[in-house]
């Protein structure tokens, strides 16, 4: 028998909390379908959008978001467009042929973009993440 999940409610004062943490580090929020990680992670990505403006990577972040499937990563995609306007947000996965693409291309994607998404086939199998500069906030 499987136990339905629906009854648990991150409350609005637990949302906060993780947002006020994870703009301090590194946090994995691990809460069941529904309960809001959607909602934070839009809340963060906007709390950090500032990083993201100007010249990538000279002068700029950018802001990496994954998600397990095709269906999904769209779906987020079109939320965090909606969510976020003013940002330039793009969204790849296997049927964009990035098998083909040139590390160029792949520059350019991270030069034009300021929040992208992902599935992490494409994120760690197709793009040359050599260029990438990792840091403590990744």
């Amino acid at each position: 028998m499987t136990r339905s999940l629906s009854h648990l409610k991150v409350f609005p004062f637990l949302q906060r909390a993780i947002l006020a943490k994870a703009t301090k580090g590194n946090v994995v929020a691990l809460l069941p379908t529904g309960t809001g990680k959607t909602l934070i992670s839009i809340r963060l990505i906007r709390h950090l959008l500032h990083q993201t403006v100007g010249r990538f990577p000279a002068d700029a972040k950018r802001t990496v978001f994954l998600a397990p499937t095709r269906v999904l990563v769209e779906q987020q995609f079109r939320y965090i467009r909606a969510s976020i306007p003013e940002a330039s947000v793009q969204f790849h996965h296997g049927d964009h042929n990035v098998d083909a693409w040139t590390r160029e291309q792949w520059v350019g994607v991270f030069q034009q973009h300021q929040i992208l998404l992902f599935t992490p086939d494409v994120l760690y199998s197709k793009c040359p993440i050599h260029f990438l500069f990792v840091n403590k906030n990744c």
